[in-house]
């Protein structure tokens, strides 16, 4: 039970208060409760505590569940189109489907965010690059880290924008790197060198310091002697 597993024994009391049941035993929001801002507005007053539950970690509960949804409703025809979320079979909703449903449901989110619109984000991409390089004197660098259409190395390359290398999510040593890329330690939304130098595990700080030629048994703790070296390897690399 879905419920139960999130808010344990205080999900009826959590029930009653957010939900309503419907046909087969399946909850969903009240009306005028399925927002994050109306849920917010209801818990700021009158908080909800539960047994073993404190009130942030009951709306935090809420919250997830609000958006633990596989299609997300279309705004301009919400009761005909719906969009599948980005990485849907990461959600509970996901998880409680038949396979037959999951194997859909995944084909139908592969197509709509990847091959189907391919096209579509070429063109754009090029549209807007453009505008943005005319625009400024500053250099401009595509975040190409992660999950990414497949027409992006291309774009990228054929309007001469560099990519980011940085080594907590580009695999191989620095020395590989293309030219036309930058490298850098970290970036706004990524942990920084030191602290993601420390959350490796041993496998994992092997591999990083061979990457990085480095000599002897990697240390476990990011001194600035580590950093220092890890910085001189990233400047030494050929990207710009």
């Amino acid at each position: 039970h879905l419920l139960e597993r999130r808010f344990g024994a205080g999900w009826e009391a959590v029930a009653r208060r957010f939900l309503d049941q419907g046909q087969h035993g399946v909850y969903g929001f009240k009306p005028g409760l399925d927002t994050e801002a109306a849920l917010l507005d209801s818990m700021e007053r009158d908080p909800l505590t539960v047994q073993g539950m404190s009130k942030e970690q009951v709306l935090e509960g809420l919250l997830v569940m609000l958006n633990d949804r596989c299609l997300i409703r279309d705004e301009k025809a919400p009761d005909d189109r719906f969009h599948p979320r980005v990485r849907l079979w990461e959600t509970d909703s996901f998880a409680q489907l038949g396979q037959d449903w999951q194997l859909k449901l995944k084909e139908l989110h592969d197509a709509y965010l990847s091959w189907k619109q391919e096209s579509l984000f070429e063109a754009t991409a090029r549209e807007r690059l453009k505008i943005l390089q005319t625009s400024s004197n500053m250099l401009l660098v595509g975040e190409d880290l992660g999950p990414s259409p497949a027409c992006l190395p291309k774009v990228l390359a054929d309007l001469a924008i560099p990519g980011l290398r940085i080594p907590s999510v580009t695999a191989g040593p620095p020395a590989q790197y293309p030219y036309l890329s930058v490298a850098a330690s970290s970036s706004h939304d990524m942990s920084t060198l030191a602290a993601w130098w420390e959350s490796l595990d041993d496998a994992g700080r092997v591999s990083v310091w061979s990457d990085m030629e480095g000599s002897g048994a990697p240390p476990k703790q990011c001194s600035p002697e580590v950093a220092r070296h890890m910085l001189l390897q990233l400047l030494a690399s050929p990207s710009l």
